[in-house]
């Protein structure tokens, strides 16, 4: 999971220019009065994973990546005020990381793809919506280390004949 963690934190960094934090979420923004985030922030989660066994110690595994985008609301947004331009920062904001992930995929994992956005409950001047992905990539838990050997007879005993110390083949004693 680090590593669809780490793909996605990367390729929000290079390609949406308006965010100025992009972590792990581990609950920043109900840290307190003053989330540790700059603002506005990206925070990415996976919430769930189910797992389907595959071969040789492969597991596929399919889930769910979470970005939370927040906002800090700082002009008012009645239809008078004067900058009402800015209150849509935020869908401005929620397309911008859609079109960075949408359909993004890397070697280790499928295309990602936009499946829910949701507005979440917000306090002090914080404005934050939830946009959820499909994910798909496979886990290989072992090392695969088994080696076919030429020499091995299933049915029994070896198709090499044995020598004895001393002697060599096609030498009687």
């Amino acid at each position: 999971m680090k590593h669809i963690i780490t793909t996605v934190a990367t390729r929000l960094q290079q390609q949406c220019n308006t965010l100025q934090y992009i972590d792990r979420n581990w609950g920043q923004l109900g840290y307190n009065e003053n989330p540790p985030v700059k603002w506005p922030c990206a925070l990415i989660d996976i919430p769930s994973v189910q797992f389907a066994q595959g071969l040789r110690g492969t597991q596929f595994a399919t889930g769910t990546v979470d970005v939370t985008v927040a906002f800090l609301r700082l002009n008012p947004t009645s239809a008078t005020a004067p900058k009402r331009n800015d209150t849509f920062d935020m869908m401005d904001l929620i397309d911008e990381v859609t079109e960075a992930l949408h359909g993004y995929g890397t070697g280790g994992m499928q295309p990602l793809q936009r499946v829910s956005v949701r507005k979440d409950v917000a306090t002090k001047g914080m404005e934050q919506y939830t946009i959820s992905f499909s994910a798909a990539w496979t886990v290989k838990l072992v090392p695969d280390t088994a080696e076919v050997s030429p020499e091995l007879n299933i049915a029994g005993g070896d198709t090499a004949e044995e020598e004895t110390p001393g002697t060599s083949q096609g030498e009687s004693e």
